[in-house]
């Protein structure tokens, strides 16, 4: 399977998007399940391209073709809420769980703590695919008004999680290896914490998710109004032939927001 490539979404993807969400099958799965109209669908667009708290993006496979959208909500909050739509000429192929795995890693990258996602109770499809994700049934099972009177069940997975579906030695628990910015690495501007792990035998290897985890200590600094590293996170390492593009933008403020 070729690289799935995340970038934002524009209004001249309104087309697209639309027909994902209105498809039949999106629609019976979808919290809010009716159809939209194209002057509604226009309209909610514009006001989330434009929320700071916001990420609507369109993944893409390796030669170009758009094959999913993902929505973060809550974005460079402690928790971070995903939502996806994958096209429905796309199904049926394992996109699923990769593109729930790529906004995770993204709304990591933007500070996240906690990732979760509510699924109603009778999308099958999706609880599956969040399950194979690495997420696990967080609460839910009950009926909630404020979602529309829906059965759901509500995932979650936390940022260690996430860093260890880039490095073997962060699933497993293998401490890093605590350098000072003035020791290695420190003057290529390189993580004093999460660059480098104790290996076997006392020796040192790679952290492969210590990119990721610079750019979530920063978000985090940013959010707490602290000081971040010094250095670049120069992208994460590929996971499950996923990637994403661009730096994460500036967060101001938190807030919880239910929109269609």
């Amino acid at each position: 399977m070729s690289d799935l490539v995340a970038r934002p979404a524009t209004l001249a993807d309104a087309e697209f998007l639309r027909r994902l969400r209105n498809d039949p099958e999106t629609v019976a799965g979808s919290v809010n399940a009716s159809p939209v109209t194209p002057r509604a669908h226009y309209q909610w667009l514009s006001s989330t391209l434009r929320d700071p708290l916001k990420r609507l993006m369109i993944v893409s496979d390796g030669v170009g073709a758009s094959v999913a959208t993902y929505r973060l909500d809550d974005v460079g909050c402690p928790e971070s809420r995903v939502s996806l739509t994958v096209a429905p000429e796309a199904r049926g192929q394992g996109f699923a769980a990769l593109v729930i795995r790529l906004a995770a890693t993204h709304a990591v990258l933007e500070g996240a703590e906690v990732v979760s996602a509510v699924v109603r109770v009778e999308n099958a499809r999706s609880r599956r695919a969040f399950k194979s994700a690495g997420f696990r049934h967080a609460f839910g099972g009950g009926r909630s008004s404020a979602l529309g009177d829906v059965a759901y069940n509500g995932y979650k997975t936390q940022s260690r999680v996430v860093a260890g579906w880039l490095c073997s030695a962060c699933a497993a628990g293998v401490p890093h290896h605590t350098n000072s910015v003035t020791s290695i690495g420190g003057d290529e501007g390189r993580h004093a914490r999460y660059d480098l792990h104790v290996g076997v035998g006392g020796g040192l290897e790679e952290c492969l998710a210590g990119d990721l985890l610079l750019a979530w200590e920063r978000a985090r600094a940013k959010r707490t109004g602290g000081r971040g590293r010094r250095g670049t996170a120069a992208g994460i390492p590929a996971q499950s032939e996923v990637r994403v593009l661009g730096p994460p933008p500036t967060i101001q403020r938190c807030r919880r927001r239910d929109d269609a």
